[in-house]
């Protein structure tokens, strides 16, 4: 079910007071309750040039991108919405959805099947890292604590209890410690992007001039592997590599 959320907290605007912020963004939502999508995304992509940004305001422009059908920008601002608030469940409905509109179905996709993707890629995509932290956190302290008191148990058979519980906990953090590690690995190097134009030729060199050797299509997302002039190389996840328009593929993470 689609839906709009309510107002967040913004970053420092370039352009607007907070509050003058606040009465755009609101005005933005009215014109989405409206079903008037042009005037709703206009007024969120304000707030996105002036600086502003948030998980609200990633969902709610990434919502009505989506109302509107226009499956490549919908993704982007959804995967931005789950990225900043990896709990979102609407988010992640929402993104679904957007997925399953998209033109290209890629055999080995991580999002369809297991794939060639790096495992981190993979293991990010399948799980919620907040999760796995606050597991990792609970069973490692928990883990070391039981161990540590065992010293104060009353006899040897809860000594043995504690040890044996604790050692238990620490050995079942080390898998969440695994995803933990993926998702910060992820964050900070992976340089994700996602297909905005409708259709965007793929070339084995950075030349316009090079015959096209396939077509990829708004909504998929791209793993950037570098950058030269005008075109952007990119890996798709059934491991074909090629070199795009740098106008056609936004990354997720800004800047």
């Amino acid at each position: 079910m689609l839906g709009l959320a309510s107002p967040a907290a913004a970053a420092v605007a370039q352009h607007y007071t907070p509050a003058e912020a606040e009465v755009v963004f609101r005005a933005a939502n009215e014109a989405c309750m409206r079903e008037d999508y042009k005037t709703c995304i206009e007024g969120y992509e304000r707030l996105t040039e002036a600086g502003f940004s948030g998980a609200d305001l990633s969902f709610n422009l990434g919502t009505a991108y989506l109302r509107q059908n226009k499956i490549g920008w919908a993704v982007l601002h959804l995967e931005r919405a789950l990225r900043l608030d990896p709990g979102d469940g609407d988010a992640r409905a929402n993104l679904e959805k957007a997925r399953r509109l998209r033109v290209d179905k890629l055999v080995g996709s991580p999002e369809e099947a297991a794939g060639s993707e790096p495992l981190a890629s993979r293991i990010v995509f399948h799980t919620r890292g907040e999760r796995w932290s606050l597991a990792l956190l609970l069973l490692w302290t928990g883990g070391w604590m039981l161990v540590l008191l065992r010293r104060f148990a009353s006899s040897s058979g809860r000594r043995g209890a504690m040890v044996a519980f604790g050692s238990l906990a620490i050995l079942l953090s080390l898998p969440c410690a695994v995803v933990t590690a993926a998702h910060a690995y992820v964050a900070e190097s992976a340089r994700d992007a996602i297909v905005v134009a409708s259709a965007l030729p793929v070339r084995e060199g950075p030349d316009a001039s090079i015959k096209p050797a396939f077509e990829v299509h708004e909504g998929l997302k791209v793993r950037v592997l570098d950058q030269q002039g005008a075109f952007t190389r990119i890996r798709l996840s059934n491991g074909l590599q090629g070199w795009i328009s740098a106008e056609g593929a936004v990354e997720i993470s800004p800047g």
